[in-house]
């Protein structure tokens, strides 16, 4: 938990930075690149955050990097301020939550939908796009996951909310009071 207070705290910081410079969605797309980076090379992170190695030689490797990944300015800078922090593995959450402070400048709502199989994917979310603007009166971002564990039906997540109206659901909650 101190953890992601100290990672939402970051991610204010740079919020406020990019809000005062107008550039929020900037350095959100920039943002997101880096996730996206961070995804794809799991040791990305753990190298960065290596504390045998100087922090001199991590900040300039990433700065070497930074040239290929095309970042704003500000946003190297945040990197190579949590390198020097030794706080690097915060850099996910702290991009989680720049973007929903985005979001929530936006007025939008991201919600997780999970669904059996992918030929339902825009119908469902059609329909669950009406009735999340109507529940939480902001425009809802839907990203659609397909598990076919689902077994029918769908489970939405809306930050702490979650509503489970799958089959593999009413299965589980059937078993429940059976037993």
């Amino acid at each position: 938990m101190k953890y992601q207070i100290l990672a939402e705290r970051y991610a204010k910081a740079l919020f406020s930075l990019a809000k005062d410079e107008n550039a929020i969605e900037v350095y959100g797309h920039d943002l997101e690149h880096l996730g996206q980076v961070i995804a794809d090379t799991p040791y990305f992170l753990r190298a960065f955050a290596d504390q045998a190695i100087a922090k001199e030689k991590r900040q300039k490797a990433f700065a070497e990097m930074q040239e290929q990944l095309g970042l704003q300015a500000h946003v190297h800078q945040f990197m190579i301020l949590l390198i020097e922090k030794g706080r690097v593995l915060l850099l996910p959450s702290a991009i989680q939550a720049f973007l929903k402070l985005d979001e929530e400048r936006q007025g939008l709502a991201s919600a997780k939908v999970t669904i059996a199989e992918s030929s339902l994917a825009q119908q469902t979310k059609d329909h669950i796009d009406e009735v999340l603007k109507k529940l939480l009166h902001r425009k809802p971002r839907c990203h659609i996951n397909v598990d076919p564990k689902v077994l029918g039906g769908f489970i939405v997540n809306v930050g702490d909310i979650v509503y489970d109206a799958s089959l593999k659901g009413r299965l589980q909650r059937m078993k429940e009071k059976l037993l």
